[in-house]
C-alpha cells in the first residue's frame, strides 16, 4: 500500500515537525500516485495526458506551499495558496462529473492552446523570445491551430464564440474566456469554486488572506518605537502557519480523491487512512 511507503520515508520526525511535514507526506504520496496510475497504464489518451499534466502542477504548488511554510514565510505562503487553489479548483471541475472528464479536458486544451497563442504571438511581436527562436515559437502557433481546426474545432468555434461575447461586454479585445466558462459553464472564480465545493476555502483566500497576497500589509512589516525610532519586524513568522497547512493538506486530498476515483478505485481505502492519520494531529486555526 501507499501509506506504508510513505511511512517508512517520514518515521523519524517529532509531533511538532509533523505539523510542517504533513504537506512533504502529502507530495510524496500524490507522486506515488502518479507513477502507480503511469505504472499500471500502457497507453495514455489526450485526456489522461491533461488530467496527470493538472494534478502534477497541483503537487508542484504544494511543494512550493511546504517550503515557504517549513520557513515560516507568511506572507509569500498565501500568494503560492492563492494558485494551489485556482489550480485545485480547476482540476476538481476537470474530474467531479465522469461522463464529463473527456469533454472538459479538450475544453482545457483549446483554453491552454489559445493562451500560449497568445504569449507566442507577443514574443514574436516584441522579439523576446528568449530561449525559443522565431522558428519554434512560429510552430508551437501552427501546431495548435492544426488540432484546434481539427479535432477540436467544435470546441474551437464555441470558445470563439464566447470570446466575441465577452470582448464585446467588457471592450477588451485581449480579453480570453476561461476553458471553464465553455458550453455554459462557471463564469467566474468564484462560480468555480461553488461548482466543486469550496466556495468557503475561496471566501478565506479572497477576504481575509486578499490583503498579504496583494502587498497591503507592507507598511505592517514596521513599526515606530517608544524611543521615536523604527523597528522592522521579522522577515519570517515565529508561528507555525497552521491555516495554510490545513488548507493545503484539503486541497491535495479534494483533488487526489478525485483522481482515484477515477484511474485508482483500489487505492481509496488506503488514501482515506493516510488523511486520516494527518489531519488528526493538528486543529485549524487562522493566524
Amino acid at each position: 500500500m501507499l501509506k506504508t511507503e510513505i511511512d517508512r520515508l517520514y518515521s523519524d520526525y517529532s509531533e511538532d515537525e509533523l505539523k510542517k511535514v504533513h504537506l512533504s507526506k502529502c507530495i510524496s504520496y500524490g507522486d506515488l500516485v502518479m507513477k502507480r496510475i503511469i505504472r499500471d497504464n500502457e497507453k495514455f489518451r489526450n485526456t489522461e495526458i491533461i488530467v496527470l499534466s493538472l494534478y502534477r502542477n497541483v503537487l508542484e504548488l504544494l511543494d512550493g506551499l511546504f517550503l515557504l511554510v517549513d520557513h515560516n514565510s507568511k506572507s509569500s505562503s498565501v500568494v503560492v495558496l492563492r494558485s494551489l487553489f485556482e489550480a485545485s479548483a480547476n482540476f476538481s471541475y476537470l474530474l467531479i462529473d465522469y461522463k464529463k472528464i473527456e469533454e472538459r479536458a479538450n475544453y482545457y486544451y483549446v483554453g491552454f492552446a489559445m493562451e500560449e497563442i497568445k504569449a507566442c504571438e507577443r514574443a514574436l511581436s516584441l522579439d523576446i523570445k528568449g530561449s525559443l527562436s522565431a522558428e519554434k515559437l512560429q510552430k508551437k502557433i501552427d501546431d495548435h491551430y492544426i488540432i484546434l481546426n481539427g479535432y477540436q474545432s467544435s470546441n474551437y468555434k464555441e470558445w470563439m464564440r464566447l470570446k466575441v461575447s465577452l470582448v464585446a461586454q467588457r471592450k477588451n479585445p485581449e480579453f480570453h474566456p476561461n476553458w471553464y466558462s465553455v458550453f455554459k459553464g462557471p463564469r467566474s472564480l468564484k462560480q468555480l469554486s461553488a461548482k466543486v465545493n469550496l466556495k468557503d476555502v475561496y471566501d478565506l483566500i479572497y477576504s481575509n488572506f486578499s490583503l498579504e497576497a496583494h502587498g497591503f500589509v507592507s507598511l505592517d512589516g514596521i513599526r515606530r518605537t517608544d524611543e521615536g525610532g523604527v523597528m522592522f519586524q521579522p522577515l519570517r513568522s515565529m508561528e507555525t502557519l497552521q491555516m495554510q497547512i490545513y488548507l493545503g493538506t484539503r486541497l491535495f486530498s479534494m483533488c487526489t480523491a478525485y483522481l482515484l476515483k477515477t484511474y485508482l478505485k483500489d487505492q481509496l481505502e488506503d488514501f482515506n487512512i493516510f488523511f486520516d492519520e494527518i489531519t488528526k494531529h493538528f486543529v485549524p486555526d487562522a493566524d
